[in-house]
């Protein structure tokens, strides 16, 4: 259950990046691109080349840190202790410190989120589905 669990955070973390980009692509588009340039997205419109880029990145990072945090999570010390989407990784230091029942809490919110976030980029991709428009008018 616990890998499940994990599954569905970092899944909503991809989400809250998509359908953070998506929007903003189209408005970045629109402002540096010809008027007959820009489209709708999944139907292959002329992008800005730097975005995919952007996105290549936080996909790789991403990735580092799975494979990261899955060695973690196979050492001996952390065994039944590690919280699952727990990357051991926390820049500004936020939970620094903090009881296991605010992680959770924050986890909680973090799937609320990221459930929020799947909604939104499935009504992202139908809209443009059906109406063959981008989603940014």
């Amino acid at each position: 259950l616990r890998d499940y669990r994990e599954a569905e955070i970092r899944h909503g973390r991809l989400a809250m990046l998509a359908s953070t980009f998506w929007p903003l692509q189209e408005m970045l588009d629109r402002l540096l691109l010809d008027d007959d340039q820009y489209g709708s997205l999944i139907y292959g419109s002329v992008t800005l080349p730097y975005f995919p880029l952007v996105m290549t990145a936080i996909m790789l990072l991403l990735g580092y840190l799975d494979v990261y945090s899955q060695a973690v999570k196979d050492m001996d010390e952390i065994g039944e202790a590690f919280l699952p989407g727990d990357c051991f990784w926390d820049p500004l230091k936020v939970l620094e410190g903090a009881p296991d029942s605010m992680k959770r809490n924050m986890q909680e919110r973090e799937l609320f989120n990221g459930r929020v976030a799947m909604l939104a980029f499935a009504a992202f991709v139908w809209e443009e589905g059906i109406t063959h428009l981008p989603l940014i008018e």
